[in-house]
């Protein structure tokens, strides 16, 4: 978890703003699209969507940091295979005078048949975006189609971003806003007076809908499966778990104690994921074993006021 700070102002969601161009940015992103015809701004992540065909098109903006990095691994086809894209086609381009991958495909997920997938990577001046469309299985077409008028505008402020969450957080206790991640997720952090380290808490929307909402078993199991995921610790020793209500949806709490992997921090963890069939709010907060008690009545506050759009 990286610890920047920032300020917070809690703001409720605005309408997306209009490009010159027909291009349209979807509230708190620095880039926009043309939307494909027939579909309309999506409710529950970045993008839009047409309901009827289930084709849909989604805004991710990325620290500019890493962008290298990043277009490199992306033209990896076994870096690809890992998330069960199958690249056709892997191309550079220019789009709009930014440095851009366009990556042509299927996707493979939950077992599912393989739908096609394009996945559009663009260097933005303070920002990278990655633009991802898909269509349902069996369809025919090509899913790059729907991406079209790619521009970029300056990076929106902290407010604006905060806006175009797929959440709202009504109280944060003794936490304050440390940044916003692919315009899907929350990270908030709390100053300790003598402290280098900062109790840190990451809210994230899967950005997704789901069939049904899993069974009690099968929710703990993913969330268990969540936690087991983070590369950021290791030594994981879970003390408690549980069911919980979160925000009138059914959810799941795992306390646990880890090890950091750059410093070997010793950390104790409380997990809370919201599971709804619009998508999951997962809630991931750590701060050193021996303080956490001092925080977790915070993180509590946080989790206890988290609202989803």
């Amino acid at each position: 978890m990286k610890k920047i700070a920032l300020a917070f102002l809690l703001i409720t969601l605005a309408a997306p703003s209009w490009g010159q161009d027909g291009s349209i940015f979807p509230q708190g992103s620095s880039f926009g699209v043309i939307p494909f015809d027939g579909s309309t701004p999506a409710a529950d992540f970045s993008g839009f969507i047409d309901r009827e065909t289930l084709r849909s098109v989604m805004i991710t903006e990325l620290p500019k940091a890493g962008a290298k990095e990043l277009f490199a691994g992306m033209q990896q086809p076994a870096n690809l295979a890992t998330q069960g894209i199958t690249a056709e086609t892997i191309e550079t381009l220019e789009i709009a005078g930014m440095p851009a991958l366009r990556i042509k495909g299927t996707q493979e997920a939950q077992g599912l048949p393989a739908f096609p997938k394009c996945i559009l990577l663009v260097e933005g001046d303070a920002s990278t975006g990655l633009i991802s469309a898909q269509m349902p299985m069996d369809t025919n077409g090509n899913a790059c189609d729907l991406i079209q008028g790619v521009v970029q505008r300056a990076k929106q402020s902290l407010e604006e971003q905060v806006a175009g969450l797929p959440f709202r957080v009504q109280s944060i206790g003794n936490m304050r806003i440390a940044d916003t991640l692919g315009g899907s997720a929350l990270m908030l952090s709390k100053a300790v007076a003598g402290s280098g380290n900062k109790p840190m808490m990451i809210i994230s929307h899967s950005l997704g809908a789901q069939q049904s909402v899993p069974g009690a078993e099968q929710r703990m199991l993913i969330s268990m499966q969540m936690l087991d995921g983070i590369t950021n610790y290791y030594d994981y020793a879970i003390e408690t778990s549980y069911e919980v209500n979160i925000d009138n949806a059914p959810g799941t709490a795992i306390l646990a104690t880890a090890t950091e992997v750059d410093s070997e921090r010793k950390v104790r963890l409380v997990q809370w994921v919201r599971f709804a069939s619009d998508g999951n709010i997962r809630l991931l907060a750590e701060s050193d074993r021996d303080a956490f008690r001092d925080h977790f009545a915070d993180f509590q506050t946080v989790r206890d006021g988290l609202r989803a759009n």
